[in-house]
């Protein structure tokens, strides 16, 4: 993988440097369905999402267990991936929650996204491996889930950390952060 700049991306607004040389920090927030796990603990993809029969509220909803967590960072990565590829955020975007559609829009996340697009960065590798949970899955003090850990790729290794919000009985990606970093030795 190449190596890319430190940046630190909001969502439709740039905050600011992080880090530097090979590794690089890229967040984006508020919203976001991928395929991932409905507050039922059920599996469910765009195409065919499965909603718990009440909405559970975020406090009280079961949280996934690791196994699920990380099969919800995997399609979540995987999506990212896949818009990276194709050099534009409007999959990524069609598949985010309405509350981060009405804060953002396709052309921002390119925006934000940029060093990821230009370099044309292929994450498709990670769908090999098992991500590695560092943190995680745990509730937020908002009720939202933080998954937070990496691949162990190498020479780059591949940070994350996706924080999901509840919307309509299914957890949502609400955060994004990718690094790409030089792994350990």
């Amino acid at each position: 993988m190449a190596g890319s700049k430190g940046l630190a991306f909001f969502t439709g607004l740039l905050i600011g440097m992080v880090g530097g040389g090979a590794g690089g920090y890229y967040f984006a927030t508020h919203g976001g369905q991928i395929p991932g796990l409905s507050a039922s603990g059920m599996p469910h993809t765009p195409a065919s999402v499965q909603k718990s029969p009440s909405k559970p509220h975020p406090m009280t909803a079961p949280l996934p267990d690791p196994a699920r967590a990380r099969q919800m960072v995997t399609a979540g990565m995987d999506l990212f991936g896949r818009a990276v590829l194709q050099g534009d955020m409007k999959e990524f975007y069609r598949n985010i929650s309405r509350l981060w559609q009405n804060k953002t829009t396709p052309q921002a996340l390119n925006k934000n996204f940029q060093p990821f697009l230009r370099a044309k960065i292929d994450l498709r590798p990670l769908r090999k491996l098992e991500p590695v949970l560092t943190r995680g899955p745990l509730r937020l003090k908002n009720g939202d889930l933080l998954i937070e850990g990496y691949y162990p790729t190498r020479p780059n290794r591949v940070y994350f950390r996706q924080i999901y919000h509840l919307e309509n009985g299914i957890w949502k990606l609400s955060a994004f952060y990718i690094q790409l970093k030089k792994a350990p030795q």
